[in-house]
């Protein structure tokens, strides 16, 4: 996990997504930079119950974020 110290660049607008006769559920965006770090930056979605802890942040908040970088290839090569 990697654990740093970031500032708020920008909230993006909540969005809302539903499968077909599913409850919707939100989704709030985060845009972190880095802040040792020139032109640097996180973008976070937040999902479900985590939409409440992004809707507080304002840019410019320096925050604690932890995080985990992971990738994998499909089948096809992606």
């Amino acid at each position: 996990m990697y654990n740093d110290r970031l500032i708020v660049k920008e909230v993006l607008p909540q969005e809302s997504f539903s499968k077909p006769g599913q409850v919707p559920t939100l989704s709030q965006a985060v845009v972190f930079n880095f802040m040792n770090k020139d032109n640097k930056m996180l973008k976070m979605n937040f999902y479900g119950e985590r939409v409440k802890d992004a809707m507080v942040l304002k840019p410019g908040d320096v925050v604690d974020v932890g995080f985990v970088v992971s990738s994998t290839c499909s089948a096809k090569g992606f």
